[in-house]
């Protein structure tokens, strides 16, 4: 019993441990991907939304629209090649700490927050200009936070559920090996009976045989009237 008990709760152990690894890479992944998602989609946003400004600025560069934009959690800048604020959103009060090159960045910006940037150059004329798209990663960042707090509160409870259920069917699975164990038991129990009668007759032929010395044609004429 004790090491049946062994063999259950070694087996348990194992299959949790392994059951564990996975859900936590499954959920890892998901998390991931997710997080990626959310990501690319804020990018796309912020290029969907600096496209009909900067066309407006390429007809227009003397218009101070921009000055004028005052959107919650969107910021907005338009620079020149050496980095001088031409036009900045009225929500706007510190300068964007952006690289003068074009792409991505995530800034912390004093007051605001987490700001993921997009700096897009266009032609205004013959000069280069640099116009900045920023929003606040606020919703971003607490979507994430509500699916990582998801995770924690269901990895418990899924390896629970699963745990529960291994441990219901191992249970089964033991009780009919342990069945099959005892049929092969009383299998050999039954041959090792019936074979008992017609061994000890063998043994009491060849002890009887080998009681004294005898040539061989003796033992080849005994063996037969035995």
């Amino acid at each position: 019993m004790t090491a049946q008990r062994s063999i259950r709760w070694r087996m348990f152990v194992l299959f949790c441990a392994t059951a564990g690894a996975l859900l936590a890479v499954c959920y890892a992944g998901f998390y991931l991907l997710f997080e990626r998602v959310v990501r690319e989609q804020l990018d796309r946003r912020l290029g969907e939304v600096a496209a009909p400004i900067i066309a407006d600025l390429i007809v227009d560069p003397e218009d101070k629209d921009v000055d004028m934009l005052d959107i919650a959690d969107e910021y907005f800048e338009v620079l020149d090649t050496s980095g001088a604020v031409l036009q900045r959103s009225k929500n706007l009060h510190v300068n964007l700490p952006v690289a003068a090159r074009p792409g991505f960045e995530t800034v912390y910006l004093p007051g605001e927050g987490e700001i993921r940037l997009m700096v897009i150059p266009f032609q205004v004329g013959e000069e280069t200009w640099l116009f900045v798209s920023g929003e606040s990663t606020g919703d971003e960042n607490a979507a994430l936070a509500t699916l990582r707090h998801f995770a924690i509160a269901l990895l418990p409870a899924s390896l629970l559920a699963t745990a529960i259920v291994f441990g219901l069917y191992s249970n089964q699975l033991l009780a009919r090996i342990e069945a099959v164990v005892g049929q092969l038991r009383q299998f050999v129990s039954d041959a090792s009976h019936e074979l008992r009668t017609p061994l000890a007759v063998l043994q009491g032929e060849t002890e009887l045989l080998l009681a004294k010395p005898r040539t061989t044609a003796e033992y080849e004429t005994a063996a037969p009237n035995r």
